[in-house]
């Protein structure tokens, strides 16, 4: 069990408060690497330690206290050279005293603690390479109750985030995690009337572990990881026409690239040497312009690639008319002529509208469905042959389009 000092005469209050408070900050100033859940590949490490903290309370310092700690920890069972470790939480429990919990009551009317460090780091050292020293983020206890009553057990559990850690391309057979060597608490205790005791983030504990800081070992071996960089240049497509976006890897990793808009995937293509070609359907998206995100997976001990974003624009499709008069005798006020339009565009089926002139007189119009539309046209007064012009209006996927028609009109 921690325990702490003598402090001072007539500092008992602000002691039980800078002692409580650093033993619930010390909870998230020590944290080294976690996994989320265990799996076979994984190996779980668990060790306590003893630091020594300096504590200020408010500008009072109160001497060195023990500080316990215990680390639980789950890292991979074996690792490669240049491979990188995944980020992970972090847990480690701290169970305080009696003694603490009773002066942080009844001298204090504590009823809640917490605190955090924002200092703390991990070392991972692997001769003859360079140690790498990765720093914590997130580490933090929050207000946690305290047990008022004696007996009761005042656990305070705490996690943080360790980022990504990479095995050294030179290291040897054999990785060190270390705990940090030194790290700084900010604490703060709350009092039964809700306030702050001394100011939020008043009690401050400056904490060394000198001796053995080695948490656990992790073994290297195998072919060391590659790297590999995503690459995309900027695609134009034709909507309702496939179109194909190139993706380049920097390795010859193996793996598969998929192509995403949002949330949604619009394409994949396994790689193939260090490209993957990945097909798009021509409706996949409405006209417009997409940054389209490209992320690689699998591979052989290849390292997670970054995701990289590119650019899709699809163009409106062309569109061109087809149509037939009928019928094919056609009288002076007496025939309703008609003509019947086929819109033709690749890939889908247009919609849309279609106007008929002759000259700047609409003499018909109609609705496109399914690419098609029969236009009834106005009577013609007098005989003679007429030029009837067809204009397709487009819509959001398609451009507009024109045709003229002959029209015999006979008396």
């Amino acid at each position: 069990m921690p325990q702490t000092h003598p402090a001072p005469k007539g500092r008992t209050r602000l002691a039980a408060a800078a002692t409580g408070a650093a033993l619930v900050a010390g909870v998230g100033g020590l944290v080294i690497a976690g996994a989320p859940a265990a799996n076979a590949a994984d190996q779980p490490l668990s060790k306590s330690f003893n630091y020594t903290c300096a504590v200020d309370a408010a500008g009072t310092p109160l001497g060195n206290h023990i500080v316990g700690v215990k680390a639980e920890v789950t890292v991979p069972s074996s690792v490669s050279q240049n491979q990188v470790i995944p980020p992970r939480k972090t847990k480690i429990t701290l169970t305080l005293p009696e003694t603490l919990r009773n002066a942080t009551v009844q001298l204090l009317g504590g009823k809640t603690a917490g605190g955090y460090s924002d200092n703390a780091s991990i070392t991972l050292s692997a001769p003859p390479a360079a140690s790498i020293t990765a720093r914590i983020a997130n580490l933090k206890a929050p207000q946690t109750p305290i047990p008022q009553t004696a007996g009761g057990a005042w656990v305070i559990p705490t996690v943080g985030d360790v980022p990504s850690i990479k095995v050294p391309a030179t290291a040897g057979s054999l990785a060190t995690i270390a705990m940090p060597a030194a790290f700084l608490i900010k604490s703060t205790v709350i009092d039964g009337s809700g306030k702050a005791v001394g100011g939020a983030d008043a009690v401050k504990l400056n904490c060394a572990l000198s001796g053995d800081r080695s948490l656990g070992t992790i073994p290297i071996s195998g072919t060391a990881y590659r790297d590999a960089r995503l690459t995309a240049a900027a695609t134009t497509a034709t909507y309702g026409r496939a179109s194909r976006i190139t993706a380049r890897l920097s390795a010859a990793v193996g793996g598969r690239v998929d192509a995403y808009v949002g949330t949604r995937r619009i394409g994949a293509a396994n790689v193939s040497g260090t490209t993957a070609s990945i097909p798009v359907s021509g409706t996949a998206l409405r006209p417009g312009a997409y940054t389209v995100t490209l992320r690689h997976s699998g591979g052989t001990r290849v390292n997670p690639v970054a995701a990289v974003n590119t650019r899709l624009t699809v163009r409106k499709a062309g569109s061109s008319l087809a149509a037939k008069v009928s019928p094919k005798k056609i009288r002076a006020k007496r025939t309703k002529a008609k003509v019947s339009v086929t819109v033709r565009t690749s890939g889908f089926k247009a919609t849309g509208r279609v106007t008929a002139k002759v000259g700047k007189k609409t003499v018909g119009k109609g609705t496109v469905r399914n690419g098609k539309v029969t236009i009834k046209l106005k009577k013609f007064k007098k005989k003679g042959t007429y030029r009837v012009k067809l204009t397709y209006s487009g819509n959001a996927y398609a451009n507009g389009s024109t045709k003229t028609v002959k029209v015999k009109v006979r008396r």
